[in-house]
């Protein structure tokens, strides 16, 4: 199942080289120079990137070149490398260096059994690596030879990231606002909102904390000051 449709990443244009005058980015205390056996290392992961591949190609020659540092001679971080170089987003690089991550801890000896394409991979990355081989197995047990669908990776997925997370006991409590006080609180949330944006945390905790007495009753007082002591954590 494995696909052998290749991958083409265009290349982007402007591409700093160390032997001509480095553009703006290329900030000399940021790169660092690569060995002889690197440089031929990131030739042979790029001609991939060059030539095409598929999605499983294509993620582990990215990870590879991220993993090792391949780009600092010419770029100070890979998210640049990936943008300026061959003109694919972060997003797109994390994406299929994730699935071959994952098909990595795959048995190397029935590749037709593999995912076939980085849009099946996808799912799959909401688990950890280490989860995804049990995962692949489940699927391919449920169609057996029948064709893999969205609709069995979905549930497959579903059933493992169930059993990965406690389900919340604390119940869902609906707020109803005081009569009279909805304007207060509306007038305190554009404060509060002018108070982050100005990096006045400390008078954006006091209105919240005066949102909280006007929005909980005066028996839910230990829950305030818990949410209180919460946002005092988490600043």
């Amino acid at each position: 199942m494995k696909s052998t449709r290749p991958i083409i990443i265009k290349r982007a244009m402007g591409r700093c080289s160390t032997h001509v005058v480095a553009p703006a980015h290329c900030k000399p205390s940021k790169l660092q120079t690569l060995t002889t056996s690197q440089r031929k290392l990131l030739g042979e992961f790029e001609s991939v990137l060059r030539n095409g591949g598929t999605f499983f190609e294509v993620g582990r020659a990215l990870m590879n070149i991220r993993d090792g540092r391949l780009y600092k001679e010419e770029f100070p971080t890979f998210e640049l490398y990936c943008k300026q170089r061959w003109g694919i987003s972060r997003t797109y690089a994390w994406r299929v260096i994730g699935a071959a991550e994952r098909i990595n801890l795959l048995s190397p000896h029935d590749q037709s059994r593999w995912p076939s394409s980085e849009f099946q991979m996808r799912p799959f990355l909401k688990l950890k690596p280490e989860v995804f081989p049990t995962a692949w197995k489940k699927v391919l047990s449920s169609v057996q030879s029948g064709e893999i669908t969205s609709a069995i990776i979905g549930r497959v997925i579903e059933e493992l990231v169930g059993k990965s997370q406690s389900p919340s006991t604390r119940p869902i409590r609906r707020i109803i606002l005081p009569t009279g006080k909805v304007g207060e609180i509306l007038a305190l949330l554009g404060i509060i909102k002018h108070h982050i944006d100005s990096d006045h945390l400390d008078s954006a905790k006091s209105d919240l904390d005066r949102i909280d007495r006007l929005i909980l009753p005066t028996g839910n007082g230990n829950e305030a000051q818990h949410q209180r002591k919460q946002r005092g954590a988490i600043s």
